[in-house]
C-alpha cells in the first residue's frame, strides 16, 4: 500500500517535471516554426507558383523547375559553382582552421 503510494507521487513528480520541461522548451521550438520550419514551407509553395508583389501567386505547377533545369542558361553554372564551394573550398577553410588552431595552441618557449 504504501509502496503504491509512493509510486504514483513519484510519478505525478515526474509528470509535473516534464510540464515544465515543455514549458522552457516551447520558446524554442516557436522561434523554429517561426524562424525555420515557416519560411522552407513558403519557400516550397513558392516555387510552385508564379508571382511579384504586387499581385497574388498563380499555381504553376512544375513549370518553374522544367525551366531552371532546361532553359536556364545560369542554372547548371550556378550548380556547378555550388558543388565546388562545398567540395573544395568549405574543407580547405576547416582545414586551414584547424591548423591554425593546433598551432596557436602550441605551448610557445618560455611559457
Amino acid at each position: 500500500m504504501l509502496l503504491a503510494k509512493l509510486v504514483g507521487a513519484h510519478s505525478v513528480q515526474g509528470s509535473y517535471r516534464a510540464l515544465w520541461g515543455y514549458a522552457f522548451i516551447s520558446p524554442w521550438l516557436v522561434g523554429l516554426a517561426v524562424f525555420v520550419a515557416g519560411p522552407i514551407i513558403a519557400s516550397f509553395y513558392l516555387s510552385f507558383t508564379e508571382y511579384d508583389i504586387l499581385s497574388p501567386p498563380r499555381f504553376t505547377g512544375l513549370r518553374n523547375y522544367v525551366y531552371a533545369l532546361t532553359g536556364d542558361t545560369l542554372f547548371w553554372p550556378s550548380l556547378g559553382r555550388t558543388f565546388y564551394y562545398a567540395v573544395a573550398v568549405v574543407p580547405l577553410g576547416l582545414l586551414f582552421s584547424l591548423s591554425l588552431a593546433i598551432l596557436l595552441n602550441q605551448g610557445l618557449r618560455g611559457t
